[in-house]
């Protein structure tokens, strides 16, 4: 059971909704799905089922992507304007079954335990507060089958705090919570979880994981 302080929105997680309602019709014009590089193939060919989480799944970019590939995908976000325009661009996925898009707190997420083959996590535990990081982790493994395997990335550094990236993109009034982690710390989070190593790679400003649900 998550306890109800994790669960309350801080001001600065509430900031950090609104802005991306405030341009979630301009997302994916900006923003094109992730690419299939190595990682998403040493991803993809590990996974033993065909379901899919998408956590923090905005627009339904990288649903759409996983649903092309054969799998099925449950996306959770608290942005309703993201999630509307997610509906959108997988109306036909949602209606052949294999898409499904909800509002969801990533730290209590309304499914049984135990159901997903694999999860993604694209730089979205960066929205939350350092203190709700493990607690998120272990609510992502809950519902995640024994074997399941998962990517996550998530900047690298040490910053902590409200950003307006992408300014040129958006305009100046789209702060959001970033939170950077190094290696160590983070890899701590990840053992913390029992989740095993499969592959890590940093480009650039972004820490790429592969992981197993141990």
């Amino acid at each position: 059971m998550v306890k109800a302080d994790f669960l309350s929105l801080s001001a600065e997680e509430k900031k950090t909704i609104e802005s991306y309602d405030r341009i979630a019709d301009k997302w994916n014009d900006v923003n094109p799905a992730h690419w299939r590089d190595e990682f998403w193939y040493i991803f993809t060919e590990r996974l033993k089922g065909k379901l899919i989480l998408d956590v923090g799944c905005g627009t339904g970019r990288d649903a759409k992507m996983l649903t092309e590939d054969g799998f099925r995908c449950v996306g959770v976000d608290l942005s309703f304007a993201m999630l509307a325009k997610g509906k959108e661009i997988l109306g036909a996925e949602i209606a052949k079954g294999r898409a499904f898009l909800m509002r969801s707190n990533i730290l209590a997420i309304p499914l049984r335990s135990k159901m997903f083959d694999g999860f993604v996590c694209f730089t979205t535990l960066m929205h939350l507060p350092r203190f709700k990081t493990l607690p998120a982790l272990k609510e992502i493994r809950r519902v995640l089958k024994h074997g399941a395997i998962g990517y996550i990335s998530i900047p690298y550094g040490t910053m902590s705090g409200m950003y307006n990236g992408r300014s040129e993109k958006f305009g100046n009034d789209r702060p959001v919570l970033v939170n950077s982690w190094l290696p160590p710390d983070f890899d701590d989070l990840l053992r913390q979880v029992s989740f095993g190593f499969i592959a890590y790679e940093r480009v650039g400003d972004i820490l790429h994981y592969i992981v197993r649900r141990n």
